[in-house]
């Protein structure tokens, strides 16, 4: 009985964290080196590094994930913790940031 609970618990989180690695998907990182560079299921491209996501976190209260964010590039290899939130603006439409050690970046949608 208990063992049946904690597969039915374990099958539970598990959805729920999956679901929160798409959160993201639809919002790009814009920049002059490539343009958009689109945030998929389990990471993002720059010009300079390839950037994997993994255990996302929701953030209770807000339309927000953290995530554990490792890259690999001309720079080496580094891991950080960085958030991505979805907000209105005034007017009510959709907006997106990511932060990151070095700071807020903003998002746009992408194709």
């Amino acid at each position: 009985m208990v063992l049946g609970r904690l597969a039915a618990l374990a099958v539970i989180i598990g959805m729920s964290t999956s679901a929160h690695a798409n959160d993201f998907v639809g919002w790009c990182f814009v920049g002059e080196c490539v343009g958009e560079a689109p945030i998929t299921a389990d990471g993002f491209f720059t010009c300079e590094e390839n950037c994997t996501m993994s255990n996302p976190v929701r953030v209770i209260g807000m339309d927000a994930t953290l995530y554990d964010v490792s890259c690999t590039g001309d720079s080496g290899n580094y891991q950080q913790r960085m958030l991505f939130m979805k907000y209105s603006d005034f007017r009510g439409d959709p907006k997106a940031l990511a932060l990151s050690p070095s700071g807020p970046e903003e998002l746009e949608r992408c194709e």
